[in-house]
């Protein structure tokens, strides 16, 4: 009924450590992003429901969020700053660039949409399929996938009204869209 070395020597190359996984590539950046964001940002979660009724049910609601984002930072520039940390301080960005979530099998990309506020929803729209099919075709180029001001989690498409999202530094701000009820 004792517990020998050879026991414990079996059970360390047969636990759960034996078993683990590096994590590589777009897991180990989203990973190495959310340390960081835990270690600079407070975290703070406000949440409020939208009264969407009247938005017609083949409504690009994508569409709608990221020309609303864009509006709201044109209305609130503290959305859009960047900040540097509190002995640096903030400062404005010159553009509203939207990071936009796209989970996929591999983890999470965040591909950028520049200039939200200047282009035509004709052409958001043709960028945002355009971004999509990069990222599921592992084509984006890397420098799209840097360089957002604020960013849009329309996490709703999978379920949830609410989510307790994080904030990237030196983003301020990431907006959540939960499920359309």
């Amino acid at each position: 009924g004792m517990v020998s070395r050879a026991d414990v020597d079996a059970a360390s190359t047969s636990g759960p450590t034996a078993r683990l996984e590096p994590l590589r590539g777009v897991r180990r950046a989203m990973a190495a992003n959310m340390a960081r964001a835990h270690a600079e940002v407070v975290p703070a979660t406000v949440t409020d429901d939208a009264d969407v009724g009247n938005w017609a049910t083949d409504e690009d609601i994508t569409l709608r969020l990221v020309r609303a984002i864009g509006a709201a930072c044109r209305a609130e520039p503290a959305l859009n700053m960047a900040f540097h940390g509190p002995d640096r301080g903030r400062s404005p960005n010159a553009t509203v660039d939207l990071g936009m979530a796209v989970d996929t099998p591999d983890g999470l990309f965040v591909p950028v949409l520049s200039d939200i506020v200047s282009r035509s929803a004709t052409d958001l729209r043709s960028a945002i399929e355009a971004m999509k099919h990069d990222v599921v075709n592992r084509s984006i180029p890397p420098g799209d996938l840097r360089g957002q001001t604020i960013t849009l989690s329309n996490f709703g498409v999978f379920g949830g009204r609410h989510a307790a999202l994080v904030v990237v530094p030196p983003q301020v701000a990431i907006v959540g869209a939960g499920r359309r009820r």
